[in-house]
């Protein structure tokens, strides 16, 4: 159970990541026009 947890918490953060890289790279995209 808890290694599950674990499992399931680092892959939200690993979401939580790429989500972040994908908002600044449109942050970027947009402050280029």
């Amino acid at each position: 159970m808890i290694e599950q947890t674990n499992t399931t918490s680092d892959a939200t953060a690993e979401t939580a990541r790429d989500v972040d890289r994908v908002a600044q790279a449109l942050k970027q995209e947009i402050e280029r026009f």
